[in-house]
């Protein structure tokens, strides 16, 4: 599969990219309001709270943004709509090329999670001697 995308998707994804860095920056920071005004546990809980939640942020926004490069855009794409950032209105902007790929990387990862922790007939068991 070739994991780069068309220049008409490529465009329209850099046309886009600060609106979806913007709507992660919102969701952030409402979570980080939330966590600070539940006033639930001590003051150190709800820093540890805040202080996890901005760090896992940061792995977001760099697993998603960072390194932006037509030819590593498509998985990002997949998890900025996985993520709930990259929305079917987005998808429909793109070409139907684009779209293909972004629905078999959905089915794919849809797939993985409903059989992962199934054993394989191909691997073996634990304390399977063959």
């Amino acid at each position: 599969m070739d994991h780069g995308i068309m220049e008409r998707d490529w465009k329209y994804m850099c046309k886009i990219q600060g609106e979806l860095l913007n709507t992660l920056y919102e969701q952030i920071n409402q979570r980080t309001k939330d966590l600070l005004t539940q006033g639930s546990g001590t003051p150190r809980e709800t820093y540890v709270s805040v202080y996890r939640h901005l760090r896992d942020s940061d792995d977001l926004l760099v697993h998603f943004f960072d390194d932006w490069r037509r030819s590593n855009l498509l998985f990002k794409m997949a998890g900025l709509r996985e993520y709930g950032l990259l929305t079917e209105a987005h998808i429909q902007m793109l070409s139907p090329l684009a779209q293909e790929k972004l629905n078999a990387i959905k089915e794919l990862r849809a797939h993985m999670r409903a059989t992962k922790g199934t054993p394989s007939k191909h691997r073996k068991k634990r304390g399977d001697s063959r």
